[in-house]
């Protein structure tokens, strides 16, 4: 199910709205509070939102390459880990002044340096560089920067890492894949009009859709609802329903994972559920979303 299934979200005062093309993916998060999660969590989603660009793909290549003034980590440490290693680290911590990732694959370094959606490929490099590979190779990353520097700026700091140790190089295409549109439903939505602050209350599951499902009850624009089908349903979506301002709602649906669990029954389209709970149509069609290449990349040397 969804991990922040028991979780409220509330608009933070100074914070814009974020675009409505849902390829921003985890943009939307931008300036939400967040009831029912640590303080490490809650710092991850906002500066996550932070660094993810809204989706803008032409049909040419394009290489990335460092920008002029490029933050940096003070220190920063690269251990390769033994998978049969005792008390290994998971997760990712970002502090004021430390970053500490624990047994990231060099795909999963790239989607958190670059802002990759989860519905985008990583492909290309080395087998060890994938984490589904059998010669795939995790490490652990620990780093110190300036305590008074923008946390936002640490995904830049993990890009100039990756160039640096990993000797990185990477470009993207834009590929032609499934992209859907969210439309206004056949009738009312079911979206709630919200005044930010207020708590968002938890509604129970359709019994179709079954318990062992995520849940998530929230509040903000519909970039909210846009973001949360990119994050853990893995799809690409436009915003066409011309709403403006922000609800509040309830949503349930198994994740990509659940749903290859076996001897579970199959739940409806995610198109039936959306319009069953939100009051909204989600169409499918056609359109341009990124493939990240990695064009070079090399084993880091001990520190």
């Amino acid at each position: 199910m969804f991990s922040a299934g028991t979780t409220g979200f509330a608009r933070g005062p100074g914070d814009e709205p974020a675009g409505a093309v849902a390829s921003a993916g985890v943009d939307a998060w931008r300036g939400y509070r967040i009831w029912g999660t640590n303080s490490a969590t809650i710092h991850r989603m906002r500066l996550t939102a932070r660094r993810t660009p809204v989706l803008a793909i032409v049909g040419c290549g394009c290489l990335i390459a460092a920008s002029q003034v490029e933050p940096r980590f003070d220190v920063a440490s690269v251990k390769q880990v033994n998978a049969g290693q005792k008390n290994l680290s998971f997760g990712l911590v970002v502090h004021p002044g430390y970053f500490h990732y624990g047994s990231p694959s060099l795909d999963d370094l790239i989607r958190y340096a670059y802002g990759v959606n989860s519905y985008e490929q990583v492909v290309g490099g080395p087998k060890w560089a994938h984490p589904a590979a059998r010669e795939g190779v995790r490490f652990a990353i620990e780093a110190t920067y300036p305590e008074h520097a923008d946390a936002a700026a640490v995904p830049a700091m993990v890009q100039g890492l990756l160039r640096d140790r990993f000797k990185l190089a990477l470009h993207t295409v834009a590929i032609d894949a499934k992209v859907y549109t969210l439309r206004p439903g056949n009738g009312p939505n079911k979206l709630v009009p919200h005044a930010p602050g207020t708590p968002v209350y938890p509604q129970p599951c359709p019994p179709d859709i079954g318990f062992n499902s995520m849940r998530s009850y929230r509040a903000g624009p519909v970039a909210v609802i846009i973001a949360l089908f990119s994050k853990y349903c893995a799809i690409a979506v436009t915003d066409e329903t011309n709403l403006t301002g922000e609800y509040s709602f309830s949503f349930c649906y198994p994740t990509p994972l659940q749903l290859a669990q076996p001897g579970l029954p199959p739940p409806l389209p995610i198109q039936a559920a959306v319009q069953e709970q939100l009051g909204l149509r989600l169409v499918p069609g056609r359109g341009k979303i990124r493939k990240f290449v990695i064009d070079h990349a090399e084993m880091p040397l001990a520190n």
